[in-house]
């Protein structure tokens, strides 16, 4: 039987329906809402990307799944029924030398994937990371497979770079609990296609690709400086980003 938009968003998730939460993001201005009535996230100030990314394949729709249906419409209380196949490998380089062979090793591959840096994210210990994504577990171990013989047998990276296979974003398993533990109603399916056909996904950056790129390399690099990573040199030609200071020793050598 077919349901009408109201019934739809009528579900609810955790305490309040859809429809409450969606007036709650547009009450607080986190979403706009159009006169035809469909959403589109509120304009956010652009700053500098931490990350790079190897594009290739259709979006991922993470401003929809993510930000729209998890932070807004679900009130981070469900998974999208969209992210359900979403896995990723994950890498840790412990260097801007590493983070930078990664982006290499990355390249190479050309499945779509990202790295960058997470120091600044309150939800990891890692300072740097790169992910690949990938369509379901199996495809994540076959994926790690891949990734792990090209990591090991690059000379900056080797064996000792943790990798790990993960599902979903961070963001879900802090609010609904572990992964393997995920639940998705099967009302979201038919929600999930309506909410789509409401949500007005972002334009397209209209900053220059290479100056966005060159941006990020920038922070990377000042990143490395402020948390003491000096292989930044590498990429400076031995330059510091700002000298050291004086320094003085503590007791007198006159008699």
């Amino acid at each position: 039987m077919t349901q009408t938009a109201d019934e739809l968003l009528g579900f609810k998730i955790g305490p309040q329906t859809v429809a409450e939460n969606l007036s709650k993001a547009v009450a607080s201005a986190a979403l706009l809402q159009h006169e035809d009535g469909s959403y589109e996230l509120a304009p956010a100030k652009e700053g500098v990307s931490p990350w790079l990314h190897v594009v290739n394949g259709p979006s991922l729709d993470c401003q929809f799944k993510m930000r729209f249906l998890f932070d807004h419409a679900y009130g981070q209380k469900a998974v999208p029924l969209g992210c359900q196949n979403c896995y990723k490998v994950g890498v840790t380089p412990k260097s801007l030398s590493q983070l930078m062979a990664l982006k290499a090793v990355q390249a190479d591959m050309g499945l779509k994937s990202k790295c960058g840096v997470e120091v600044d994210r309150e939800t990891t210990q890692n300072l740097y990371s790169g992910f690949f994504y990938c369509e379901g577990l199996d495809g994540a171990r076959s994926v790690y497979q891949q990734a792990r013989l090209a990591i090991d047998s690059h000379p900056e990276l080797g064996p000792e770079v943790a990798m790990r296979i993960k599902r979903g974003c961070t963001e879900y398993e802090l609010h609904c609990g572990p992964s393997d533990q995920f639940t998705f109603a099967p009302e979201l399916e038919k929600l999930e296609r309506h909410l789509s056909s409401q949500f007005v996904r972002p334009v397209k950056s209209t900053v220059n690709p290479l100056k966005a790129k060159l941006s990020t390399l920038a922070r990377w690099i000042s990143t490395a400086f402020r948390i003491g990573d000096d292989s930044y040199l590498e990429f400076t030609r031995g330059k510091r980003l700002y000298p050291r200071t004086v320094t003085y020793e503590p007791s007198s050598s006159a008699t």
